[in-house]
């Protein structure tokens, strides 16, 4: 996996940095185990996943859900945009961890890169660690334009 980082996108990434695990359920579930306090607060912007709602009371953790903001679309359909706002107030109370699913699940689009921007931007002021939730089949990222960005390099707040 290490050798995948470096060779797709370019990322130093040591192997005994990489764990395997089944899935991304248990994945998120191991994350928020071992890098949040047991008194912290777990953010999940929404609509969502489902299980993301569910996973951080499993921990013992609380979730914080931060609505985002639905805007027409030319189709009239609904065009979903973070709330950076609302984020950037969950981590200011102290939240141990933002869960920012790109491509977003479950409303089918893939976020900016000034919407990447402006998460790495809170991440890096409140000393969050971010990392991608999935990396996806090279002909998935071309077909829907999604980028994986790399870790943000800031201290971690546990």
């Amino acid at each position: 996996m290490a050798h995948y980082q470096r060779e797709a996108f370019g990322w130093q990434v040591e192997a005994e940095q990489v764990s395997l695990l089944p899935d991304v359920l248990s994945s998120l579930s191991a994350v928020i185990a071992s890098h949040t306090r047991e008194d912290s607060a777990v953010i999940v912007p929404t609509p969502a996943y489902m299980p993301f709602l569910e996973i951080p009371g499993r921990n013992g953790r609380s979730c914080v859900e931060v609505p985002s903001v639905a805007r027409g679309a030319r189709d009239g359909s609904p065009h979903w945009v973070l709330d950076l706002d609302g984020i950037e107030s969950a981590m200011a109370a102290g939240a141990g961890l933002l869960v920012l699913c790109n491509p977003w699940n479950p409303v089918g689009r893939v976020l900016s890169a000034a919407e990447l921007d402006a998460v790495a931007a809170l991440s890096s002021t409140y000393r969050y660690r971010s990392s991608p939730t999935r990396s996806m089949l090279p002909g998935a990222r071309r077909l829907l334009g999604h980028t994986p960005t790399p870790p943000v390099r800031a201290q971690t707040r546990i």
